[in-house]
């Protein structure tokens, strides 16, 4: 446990009691704060990555997903984990 860990765990409780919109707010906030690709590999396999879906996409061989399904999608595996961590016991909300 880092120093800081006491005052992170104590903003996490205060922040998870807030309601779900407003916690997804704070959280693209927070992810955009951050300096994106701050490791050059990382910056290079993700122009990489970008690359090859762009390809898929105009070759006509990706399967594109509307935004809202995807976001569906997304939701329910989320909750799907939350579930199974409250099953086991390390959940926070």
């Amino acid at each position: 446990m880092t120093a800081a860990q006491p005052t992170i765990e104590a903003n996490l409780a205060k922040l998870l009691q807030l309601p779900p919109e407003v916690r997804l707010e704070f959280g693209e906030r927070l992810i955009a704060s951050v300096p994106p690709f701050a490791d050059p590999e990382v910056a290079q396999a993700w122009s990489d990555e970008i690359a090859r879906r762009v390809k898929e996409i105009e070759d006509g061989t990706a399967e594109l997903v509307p935004a809202d399904q995807a976001m569906r999608q997304i939701r329910e595996e989320l909750d799907e984990i939350n579930r199974q961590e409250r099953a086991r016991g390390g959940g926070s909300q």
